[in-house]
């Protein structure tokens, strides 16, 4: 019997999911939300294990808390923490309420608010699988766990960001919209990172000594990281009207992660988002630029072709060129490997970003998200490159007949949602058909992420690499 079978069935999934959300409505109710979020802060630091103070959370369990998931002991995952946020933000009270709320900083308290949250989700999945396709749920898991899971938010990752958005166009980008560049964006941003780490408030004036700043452009950096706490108590209500409880509602904390409270006082609640403020989410501090967003698209091409280089320096590949006439220039893919003297791979580089209701909110393998286009615009210059080079009209004339495609892209816009691939595809060969591009050269391709592409990389040989791409 088919899991959606056995789910509709079964009969006792809607009243499941009524339960839990009951049970979790009740308990948050007698939740005070600041103390609360204070409370999630200090689990996040003591599963880094960050400085030697007293936990303010009592009767943890012996041993402490896990780093990890693998370690064997009571650990958060960082995704149910971030929802967590969001929902004792739109549901918690913050007034006083007479000792009738629920002491947060006392382990089975904090432990059963956790709980609660789990079992609302795993409801919530077992009423949605017997209305959708298994696979649009795994799809929806991979894109929340993922980027917690491979280290988009840790430190591999950051050399990239750091490589797309520091040129000069981003930085004239971001100077001429905020009066202030992507370098203080990041060193001060790293700054208050540290800070927060450790500990959960920030106070003004800070001491800037160790990057030599003043007051006032930390202001503003705080300014573009932090939303008040009206703001911030408004934009949830909003979040409430549209998906309730949801596990996959947008996070309030992801381009705003810092709550500015009375008195030059700011509370940072999940410093691991600053993190990703401060790396991949400073597209949104250039993005309306044309010039920087060529600019991200150009670094990108960079890293990547660098990034193979340097993991297979006795492979022959090459990075884009000009070629045809001064009147008509054309290019090259963004990289090209050869296999002796033939071109055997062919790869487009697309720094497009998924937008997060494309992620989230409106799943459906049977409609392609906003921008697709950029995607399917990868594979057809993959296959028209391969026409024109079977024509003799590149510098590359030698097409194996194992030759592969791959569009390699900044976001996961391909996370077990093999439809949505087949869909790229079809669209892709329907504008083939106009074009008149021969079947035989459109070969095989396939669409990958960057965070995809570094672990082949660090992992394969590149025969083996070329095997992943079958």
């Amino acid at each position: 019997m088919k899991l959606n079978d056995w789910l509709n069935s079964s009969g006792g999934a809607e009243d499941q999911l009524k339960r839990t959300e009951f049970n979790l409505r009740k308990y948050i109710s007698r939740l005070n939300k600041h103390e609360t979020m204070l409370a999630l802060w200090e689990v996040q630091r003591l599963q880094i294990a960050e400085g030697n103070t007293p936990s303010m959370i009592r009767g943890l369990p012996r041993g402490g808390l896990g780093h990890n998931i693998s370690d064997g002991k009571p650990y958060f995952l960082p995704w149910m923490i971030e929802q967590i946020v969001n929902i004792i933000s739109i549901f918690g009270y913050d007034h006083n309420r007479n000792g009738q709320g629920i002491d947060v900083f006392q382990w089975n308290n904090i432990a059963q608010l956790y709980n609660l949250v789990r079992n609302y989700n795993n409801a919530r999945s077992g009423v949605f699988l017997t209305r959708n396709d298994v696979f649009e749920t795994l799809s929806k898991i991979g894109r929340q766990q993922f980027p917690w899971q491979d280290g988009s938010l840790g430190t591999s990752i950051m050399e990239m960001y750091a490589t797309l958005y520091l040129g000069p166009a981003c930085n004239k980008a971001c100077q001429n919209k905020h009066q202030i560049n992507v370098n203080d964006f990041l060193s001060y941003g790293f700054l208050l990172l540290g800070h927060f780490n450790s500990s959960p408030f920030l106070n003004l004036p800070y001491d800037l000594s160790i990057i030599g700043g003043d007051q006032e452009t930390l202001k503003a950096v705080l300014s573009r990281y932090s939303s008040s706490v009206e703001e911030f108590n408004r934009s949830c209500r909003i979040v409430r009207r549209v998906d309730r409880l949801g596990e996959y509602s947008k996070s309030q904390l992801r381009m705003k992660p810092i709550i500015k409270l009375a008195d030059e006082r700011y509370f940072c609640p999940m410093p691991k988002l600053l993190q990703f403020r401060i790396t991949s989410g400073l597209i949104s501090e250039t993005s309306y630029d044309g010039k920087a967003i060529n600019e991200v698209g150009d670094n990108f091409e960079r890293y990547s072709f660098n990034k193979f280089k340097k993991a297979f320096p006795k492979v022959s590949s090459k990075n884009e060129e000009v070629y045809g006439t001064r009147k008509k220039p054309k290019k090259t893919p963004d990289i090209r490997v050869f296999d002796d003297k033939s071109l055997c791979l062919i790869i487009e580089c697309k720094a497009t970003l998924l937008l997060f209701e494309d992620k989230f909110e409106k799943v459906n393998l049977d409609v392609l998200p906003k921008k697709s286009e950029q995607i399917i615009k990868g594979i057809l210059q993959v296959w028209r490159y391969v026409r024109y080079s079977n024509g003799g009209l590149t510098p590359d004339k030698n097409v194996n007949e194992d030759c592969k495609g791959l569009v390699l892209t900044l976001e996961d816009w391909i996370s077990m949602d093999k439809g949505r691939h087949d869909l790229l595809l079809k669209e892709a060969h329907e504008i083939a058909d106009t074009e008149g591009i021969p079947i035989s050269s459109r070969i095989d391709t396939i669409v990958t992420s960057i965070k995809d592409f570094m672990y082949i990389l660090e992992h394969a040989t590149f025969v083996e690499f070329l095997e992943c791409l079958d």
